[in-house]
């Protein structure tokens, strides 16, 4: 599933808060974006940095994530 990635997308701060909260790349917030976190939760934590998706501040991605991200939504 692509999750409605596009080729060369790259995960934006929408709000300016340092969080990265459109994973897709498609200019908005939406549960794709969700999806895609869950989805890919263990290869964002291990190559990019934490700090910009550890939506709870807790040091570390985990599924409270997912839930501070759906929030978002």
């Amino acid at each position: 599933m692509t999750y409605g990635v596009t080729a060369g997308a790259l995960p934006g701060d929408l709000d300016g808060d340092g969080f990265y909260e459109d994973l897709n790349g498609n200019g908005r917030i939406e549960f794709l974006d969700l999806l895609l976190f869950f989805d890919q939760m263990d290869w964002i934590s291990e190559n990019e940095p934490v700090e910009a998706f550890d939506y709870n501040n807790n040091g570390r991605i985990d599924f409270v994530d997912c839930i501070e991200l759906f929030n978002k939504i």
